[in-house]
């Protein structure tokens, strides 16, 4: 009977050993779990901020791009207006000069 309890005090001891470096090892990986949330969370405090930089910077360079976009915009605008002009004043003298070479043609063939 001796023999039997020795022996299962032996194998309460283990299994009490066994528990204990069980738990440890428990508590080693739940401080690793831990450890990895909080990095996991400054990255994504980190992307957050990057992100904000970058939206911060296109509104940025938009609005300073706009009062250049809009006189590129206007000096096109002008550009095409003054062909137009310019095309419309050339058909004018084209018109013209059509007109006269004409009376001068028909004065000249009566002759």
């Amino acid at each position: 009977m001796d023999k039997a309890r020795r022996r299962l005090e032996l194998e309460k001891e283990e299994l009490q050993a066994a528990l204990e470096e069980a738990e440890s090892a428990l508590e080693i990986e739940e401080a690793k779990v831990a450890q990895a949330q909080l990095e996991v969370s400054a990255i994504r405090a980190d992307i957050d901020r990057r992100l904000a930089e970058k939206d911060e910077e296109f509104e940025n360079t938009r609005y300073s791009a706009q009062p250049a976009l809009f006189t590129f915009f206007m000096d096109r605008a002008e550009y095409t207006a003054g062909r137009q002009r310019e095309t419309k004043t050339q058909l004018k003298y084209y018109t013209i000069f059509r007109y006269v070479f004409v009376n001068i043609w028909l004065v000249l063939s009566s002759l």
